[in-house]
């Protein structure tokens, strides 16, 4: 956040690479402008809202429909496929394996644990 020399705030709400950046601009008195900016330069107004709160829902709306269009140009090759999958993609090296998530339990360090690392500070 931003804080400017008439009181208002500037967030930025979403950013991502390859969609850009999202922000709104709170006044003082609740009043907020929203807008998009792309990674070309590009600039939409979302609009001018009579609350942060109403602002967001826009950029929300906003934001879904940027993702829904980026999904509609790619070729059915590029669609992504799950975030979070539980085994390798077919037809590549370690097929049909478990991935190495749990690489260790916090009852068993890792075997390049560096024990002197105990007598240093906690950074906070």
């Amino acid at each position: 956040m931003i804080l400017r020399l008439d009181g208002a705030k500037k967030r930025s709400v979403y950013q991502g690479p390859g969609l850009g950046v999202w922000y709104a601009l709170e006044y003082p008195t609740g009043r907020t402008l929203a807008w998009w900016e792309g990674e070309e330069g590009e600039r939409e107004e979302i609009g001018d809202f009579p609350t942060l709160e109403e602002a967001y829902e826009a950029i929300e709306d906003h934001f879904s429909r940027k993702v829904d269009e980026i999904m509609a140009s790619l070729d059915e090759d590029e669609v992504l496929g799950p975030l979070f999958a539980s085994e390798y993609p077919e037809g590549e090296e370690g097929e049909g394996e478990e991935p190495p998530w749990d690489l260790y339990t916090p009852d068993e360090p890792p075997e390049d644990w560096d024990d002197d690392a105990e007598d240093m500070d906690p950074i906070l």
